[in-house]
């Protein structure tokens, strides 16, 4: 997600930096890694010794720079171990600069990268708001009501298994043709 701001205010690194430390104390999924333990069923793991949300800089020259960044950042796996599944790039300009979130569509949606957006605005105007941290959920059983049965539901289990294996193996050849 790009949004310009074309306001008078100057975006400080310091703050930007600040609301990203924010940020990513309060959203375990940008303090995780993807663990491929049994090649069947990837998982998040939370790692509280995870290197910061990294901002990469990049001097604003045109009014079109951000749609370079954009495509040069659609290509960039996120493989490495220590390192978030997130990254902000700060297209940089005198009078006018873009924020890009670069995220994984496992990590974020549509709704979700608004909100962090939204986040990350509010943090630069108040450098000084605490954001609440929440648990990251354990199993998608939290999510269905006491006493919910799968096998009785029309969904059977093995299809959920299925689909979920299909969108990872699509994302390997997506990752491997890259």
């Amino acid at each position: 997600m790009c949004i310009c701001r074309q306001d008078k205010r100057e975006i400080s690194e310091e703050h930007l930096r600040n609301a990203l430390t924010k940020i990513q104390q309060k959203h375990p999924l940008l303090r995780s890694v993807i663990r491929i333990e049994d090649a069947q069923q990837p998982r998040f793991a939370v790692k509280e010794d995870i290197e910061s949300i990294p901002l990469h800089i990049v001097q604003r020259q045109t009014d079109m720079d951000w749609l370079t960044e954009s495509e040069r950042e659609w290509y960039r796996p996120f493989k490495e171990d220590n390192k978030p599944l997130a990254q902000l790039v700060w297209i940089k300009g005198n009078s006018v600069s873009e924020l890009l979130w670069v995220l994984p569509h496992c990590v974020c949606d549509g709704t979700s990268i608004v909100t962090l957006m939204r986040e990350l605005l509010g943090l630069l105007d108040n450098p000084d708001k605490v954001l609440e941290p929440y648990q990251l959920f354990e199993s998608v059983n939290e999510f269905l009501p006491q006493g919910f049965e799968l096998q009785k539901n029309h969904v059977k289990p093995s299809s959920i298994c299925y689909w979920q294996d299909f969108s990872f193996s699509c994302n390997e050849r997506a990752e491997k043709e890259i």
